[in-house]
C-alpha cells in the first residue's frame, strides 16, 4: 500500500471501494486493474463510468452500490475484467421466476 499516491486517500492511505480514474492507480507486482464493461442485451458496449479498481472486491462493492443507476441509464449487463481477462458477466435486471 505504500506505493499508492498519498493524494488519493490522505486520511486512510488504503485502497478504497470508491472508483479511481484509470491513470491514477500505480501497480507493482500486486496485480492489475479491475474494470467494468457496460453492455446492452446483445452484449454490445455502452458508455458508462470509466473507473478502475485495485481489487476484485473493490470493483464488486462499487457495482453493488451503482447498479441501480446504471440500470436506469439502460445498462442491462456488466462484465468484470482484470486487465484484458474476462472474470464474469452478470445481468443488472432482477431474476424472474416462472
Amino acid at each position: 500500500m505504500e506505493d499508492m499516491p498519498a493524494s488519493l486517500w490522505p486520511a486512510q492511505r488504503r485502497y478504497p471501494a470508491a472508483p479511481v480514474p484509470l491513470g491514477t492507480i500505480k501497480f507493482r507486482e500486486r496485480g492489475m486493474a479491475w474494470t467494468w464493461r457496460y453492455e446492452d442485451a446483445q452484449g454490445g458496449a455502452l458508455d458508462g463510468p470509466n473507473e478502475a479498481f485495485a481489487s476484485q472486491s473493490d470493483a464488486e462493492s462499487w457495482i453493488g452500490q451503482s447498479w441501480r443507476e446504471l440500470s436506469a441509464r439502460g445498462v442491462l449487463r456488466v462484465a468484470l475484467y482484470e486487465e484484458n481477462r474476462l472474470e464474469y458477466r452478470m445481468p443488472l435486471t432482477p431474476a424472474t421466476t416462472e
